[in-house]
């Protein structure tokens, strides 16, 4: 099979017949909202939350995920290093290590398994 060139496409071009899609009296534009599902007595089944504050609480959520796992590799880190100098330093930052990592699983939880399970509503 040949090949056409710039100026043999140019001229057959013109020839081609378009396929225009019929004009529709509305745009559909889709709109999805997360939504909160809760058992609380008195807030009804679903309650539906704005975008902007999902996105404030989850980006909160994000980087208090992201600093408490810095933190524990760092005071364990630091743990490691005061062993053969202080053991009772050592054992202070070990527990710092523990309580930042508990408060990692934590936001991990909030920050990344929640939000997967969300339910999503659609509206136009």
């Amino acid at each position: 099979m040949k090949s056409l060139t710039y100026h043999e496409l140019k001229q057959v071009a013109p020839t081609l017949q378009s396929h225009e899609t019929p004009t529709k009296n509305y745009q559909y534009a889709p709109m999805f909202l997360p939504t909160d599902v809760s058992s609380k007595k008195g807030t009804g089944v679903i309650k539906v939350i704005t975008r902007q504050s999902f996105m404030n609480d989850s980006i909160t959520r994000w980087v208090l995920f992201n600093s408490t796992r810095a933190a524990t590799f760092i005071l364990a880190a630091v743990t490691l290093l005061l062993l053969p100098v202080n053991l009772l330093l050592a054992g202070i930052s070990a527990l710092g290590a523990g309580y930042f990592y508990g408060k990692y699983k934590f936001y991990s939880f909030f920050a990344i398994q929640e939000p997967r399970h969300r339910w999503l509503l659609e509206g136009t």
